[in-house]
């Protein structure tokens, strides 16, 4: 078996090293001659022109033309030779400048068509490729090469993709500096673009999950040379690791990854924070166009992990405040103020920010004579203030508090005068930073409200005690006090003719005090806004009363069977009016009582005659205990 085995392996590689042999001859046909090394020294275009790409698009469909034609004609029987007169019909078609793309795209098509893809024979047809600068070829075989590497490797006892192997991952780490190498005898093929480009489309392609290949050592190698070559390149390997962070059934397994590819990218900005070269803003350039097409909805959803969406916030605030910001068009300036508005922070959002960013923790490790330059903290802030966004200040500056909170308890004891100036100077910015979180929440809760049509601005007020905002109690709708009794007497006796300034009103004062001493009061009685009828009719008919029985029934025609609340002045008044005066010294008896005047025409009780009785007939002593008396109205006193 061993050596059937060997006999058969030996064959193999005999047969792919003569259709290497039949590869090379062909395309050294087709280019005239073995190229020398000034044709590897030659830049590679850009952009390639449209007549070769269409010869290259014609070559690969070349075999399906000539089967086509072949069969449709009259002759079913298909030899060799007329498949060699149809196809030399096609290359006459072809301009002959254009030919020889069209013979090495058509070969390399047929092969891959009829051949298994062993990575043996597609790495020996890579070398031709590369010998001969051909760009679309050598990409077509990358492609190939990384879909066999990952491949899932059943052999093993667990199921692991080719590419986690030693030899196979060391030949995917040389087939990246074979064809992207950027050594100084190095002539690259393609660029890293195109090789990211080929790996991702491979990833995804591949029935392997996408965190055993991200995960892989040689993979996360070349990633890591891409990224010190070109980082733009890496920003779209972040977006594509994102994508199918998002689309996977498990997004926490990929989610480490991606949060330190988040960190690699904040390390880059923070690197080049303050350049505005053509290189920083390319950079920059490729940073936003990742956090614009980041699936944060999808991925945030779907994660349970809270982590990398603090980091993407906090990357975000960070571009916005950046000062290269200035050379983006203002739809980039828009879209990335809307990422960060979309976003919900919460308590903590910013500590990356806070923590590993803006105050570091190298404060009082470093020597202590040397002077240490706060950052501008208010900057930051105003740059979220400036785009409205009042709710991430607040976050922002508490995660910048709770962060010099903790620098100030690890003050040393004894400083030196460096140090101490540094202490004065974070107090003086917890200082400011209260201020400004107690005015960013302030307008933060406005904006809110403002937003919200049905939401009071008032229901929320600032709680001392507590040091936050608080929902204010509902108010309850009191109910409406019963109307007073000089309100209702008011309302009823304006109704009555005025009695004659002649009769007596010992009558009316017994009827009133009745009326005022009824042991209970209807609390909802509500006075008419009008006579009824027949009542306005009887007062029309009638001139008025003469007396105070007449008074009475017009009264209780106004109010059949309401009884007259009670009323704390009335009854007052009407006990000082019946009192006896003593006084020792007085020997003409007791003060007759006087006499209590209704003005029927007013709608209240005569209040100057209760101010101001008659005392012509009292003395000094009189008058002295009269207004020093309890029973006086408290006007008296």
């Amino acid at each position: 078996m061993e050596v059937e085995t060997a006999r058969d392996l030996s064959a193999l590689s005999r047969n792919i090293q003569e259709l290497r042999d039949s590869f090379r001859s062909l395309v050294k046909v087709a280019h005239g001659g073995w190229p020398d090394q000034s044709l590897a020294a030659t830049p590679i275009p850009r952009m390639q022109r449209l007549g070769t790409m269409c010869a290259r698009l014609i070559g690969e469909y070349l075999e399906e033309e000539v089967n086509s034609s072949v069969g449709n004609g009259d002759e079913k029987m298909i030899d060799d030779g007329a498949n060699l007169d149809a196809l030399e019909e096609l290359y006459e078609d072809i301009p002959q400048h254009y030919r020889r793309y069209a013979m090495v795209s058509h070969a390399l098509k047929y092969i891959l068509d009829q051949c298994p893809h062993y990575p043996t024979l597609l790495w020996v047809l890579l070398d031709v490729t590369v010998a001969f600068r051909l760009v679309a070829q050598t990409e077509r075989l990358i492609h190939e090469l990384c879909l066999a590497a990952f491949c899932l490797n059943s052999k093993g006892p667990e199921p692991l993709p080719q590419i986690s192997s030693s030899l196979c991952g060391d030949h995917f780490i040389a087939l990246y500096d074979k064809c992207c190498g950027s050594g100084p005898n190095a002539y690259p093929l393609i660029t890293n673009a195109s090789f990211a480009a080929i790996v991702a489309s491979a990833a995804s392609q591949s029935p392997t999950p996408s965190l055993a290949i991200w995960k892989s050592s040689p993979v996360i190698t070349v990633v890591r040379d891409i990224r010190d070559e070109e980082f733009p390149t890496f920003t779209r390997l972040a977006t594509v690791l994102a994508h199918e962070a998002a689309k996977s059934k498990h997004p926490d397994n990929l989610v480490p990854h991606l949060q330190t590819w988040l960190m690699i990218v904040f390390n880059h900005l923070i690197s080049h924070d303050a350049s505005t070269t053509n290189q920083a803003q390319d950079d920059f350039a490729a940073v936003v166009e990742f956090l614009l097409a980041f699936p944060a909805s999808r991925l945030f959803k779907r994660t349970t992990s809270s982590t990398l969406a603090d980091y993407f916030l906090s990357l975000t605030v960070y571009c916005l405040a950046l000062p290269v910001l200035g050379f983006s068009s203002p739809e980039t300036q828009k879209s990335l103020r809307d990422v960060v508005k979309d976003s919900s922070p919460v308590a903590g959002s910013y500590d990356l920010l806070a923590t590993k960013i803006i105050l570091k923790s190298e404060l009082f490790s470093s020597s202590p004579s040397q002077e240490i330059v706060l950052p501008d903290v208010a900057s930051w802030a105003c740059v979220l203030r400036s785009h409205s966004l009042c709710r991430h200040e607040a976050l922002f500056c508490s995660s910048v508090l709770s962060r010099v909170e903790r620098l100030l308890r690890r003050a040393p004891s004894s400083s030196t005068s460096a140090q101490n100036r540094m202490i004065r100077a974070l107090e003086t910015m917890r200082d400011d930073l209260v201020v400004r979180i107690e005015e960013a929440e302030r307008l933060s809760f406005n904006q809110s409200a403002e937003q919200d049509v049905n939401m009071d601005p008032t229901q929320w007020r600032w709680e001392d005690l507590t040091g936050c905002w608080i929902r204010q109690s509902p108010i309850v709708d009191r109910r409406k006090k019963p109307k007073t009794h000089r309100e209702l007497a008011g309302i009823g006796l304006g109704l009555v003719p005025k009695a004659p300034s002649s009769t007596s009103s010992s009558s009316s004062t017994s009827s009133f005090s009745r009326s005022s001493m009824s042991p209970e009061a209807d609390d909802d009685y509500t006075p008419p806004s009008s006579p009824s009828p027949s009542v306005a009719s009887q007062h029309s008919r009638s001139p008025g009363p003469s007396s105070g029985e007449d008074l009475l029934r017009a009264y209780s025609l106004l109010h059949p069977q309401t009884a007259s609340p009670i009323h704390f002045d009335t009854m007052l008044a009407d006990a000082h009016s019946h009192c006896t005066m003593l006084h020792a010294a007085d020997t003409r008896g007791p003060i007759k009582p006087r006499e209590r005047i209704f003005d029927r025409s007013a709608s209240s009780l005569n209040v100057d005659s209760l101010r101001s009785p008659d005392r012509s007939h009292a003395s000094s002593d009189d008058l002295a205990l009269s207004y020093s008396s309890p029973m006086a109205p408290r006007s008296w006193r």
